[in-house]
Order: structure tokens, then sequence, then C-alpha cells
């Protein structure tokens, strides 16, 4: 699945190889061996771009080993996560219209302000703007978050719900109306209290418009649905 992938490679981004070629006169070589010849030698370019060659002969043995800096910033994710208090979660969005949708894309933007009352339980209240192609809405809603893991890398299930002001641009007289936006995701720290946030999901939202044509008003309702993708960050 789309989610086990990420998990993937987030979890692989953390850990970095290098070459290191140990010689019989003490000297240590980190970097890549970038041409060996069997029993003879081999060339190592190290991070700055200097190229070493190594008759066979001078090589005490080599490795790869793990960089120094990949395993302190793997240890530091781990280290003092979030595990309670004030968050802001602000996030960019792209949504696709599916089945019954009459918008084929819309933009949007959103800021959730709550609390984390511990590693696993997120909840706020946002407020945002999202574009489609005939109007723009006004979101306010409630948010909860579920980590599913106690960690610096975690799955997460997002329910949000609320409802939709509807600005005064479009051909129509449009009224607001409900919106549903469940959504599982990967949650990242980056830091002790700062963690990225990438997210799928379903956006379900409603809205009433009254229009009149030859003198007379008519009262209708429009629902999108739509497949919505998020990226953003928690502080």
């Amino acid at each position: 699945s789309v989610l086990t992938l990420i998990l993937s490679v987030l979890a692989q981004s953390q850990t970095i190889y290098e070459d290191v070629v140990y010689l019989k006169n003490g000297s240590i070589i980190h970097g890549m061996i970038i041409e060996q010849v069997p029993n003879q030698s081999i060339k190592i370019q190290t991070k700055d771009g200097n190229v070493f060659f190594c008759k066979i002969e001078e090589v005490q043995k080599m490795t790869k080993e793990l960089v120094e800096n990949s395993k302190n910033f793997r240890l530091d994710l781990n280290k003092n996560t979030k595990k309670h208090g004030f968050t802001n979660i602000t996030e960019l969005s792209l949504a696709l219209g599916i089945a019954d949708s009459k918008e084929g894309v819309s933009f949007g933007i959103q800021t959730i302000n709550g609390y984390q009352f511990n590693p696993n339980l997120n909840a706020g209240f946002g407020i945002g703007i999202d574009r489609y192609e005939t109007y723009t809405t006004f979101p306010m809603f409630i948010d909860f978050r579920i980590n599913f893991l106690s960690s610096s890398v975690s799955p997460f299930f997002e329910a949000a719900g609320g409802y939709s002001f509807f600005a005064p641009d479009g051909p129509y007289n449009f009224r607001g109306g409900l919106l549903l936006n469940p959504s599982i995701g990967v949650k990242l720290f980056v830091s002790s209290k700062t963690a990225l946030n990438f997210s799928i999901g379903y956006k379900r939202q409603e809205n009433t418009y009254r229009f009149s044509s030859g003198g007379v008003i008519f009262n209708s309702k429009l629902k999108e649905s739509m497949i919505n993708l998020k990226f953003g960050a928690t502080f």
C-alpha cells in the first residue's frame, strides 16, 4: 500500500552507509569505492571529491559502515519527541474530484490549533480556505488525530468534520454545507517538537445554492466527493 511504501522509505532514509577502507599502515579512508580490480587495486572517492588509489596488498580490510551523522540523526529522532501540550498543525491540500463531483480539482490551506493529550491523541479546531474551479470555501472544523505508535515515525488516522462557508464569487448564491474529511497518513518528527505530516483521505463537501431562471428562484444541493492529499507540519 501507499502507507507501507512511505514508512519503508522514511525508515531507510534514516540509515546511510559508506565504504570504509582500512590500510595496513593505519590509515582509514571513508567514502565510496568507484573502481575495484579483483586481487589488484581499488579506487575510493571521499565526500570532498578526492580519489585514492590503493593496491590490494596495502589493504587490511574493506567494510560498509553506518555514517556517523545518520546514526546521530536516528538517535535524536527517537530521543525526546513531543508527548503532550498545545499544538499547531498547518497543511497544504490538493483534492481531485471522483464519483459525483462536479469540481475536478481544488487547492487549499488549513491551520489547526489544538492540544496533544498523550503521544497517541491530538484534538483541535481548524480553519482554512479551499479554492475550487468555480467557487471558494472557508471551512471551520473539529480535527481528531490518533497516532498508532509512540515513536518518531508513526502512521496516524485523522477524523475531521465541520461546516464550510462559501465566498460569493461564483455564478450561484452558495449557502454553505457539511464538510467531512477522514484520512490516513504518516507523521515524522524532524526535531523534538516538530513533525512532518503526509496523508491521503476522502473529502465530502456539501452545499446548497440559490439561483434564478426566468424570474423563478430555485434552491438546489451539490455534493462533492474528492480524494484529498495533504502535506504539512505539526509544531
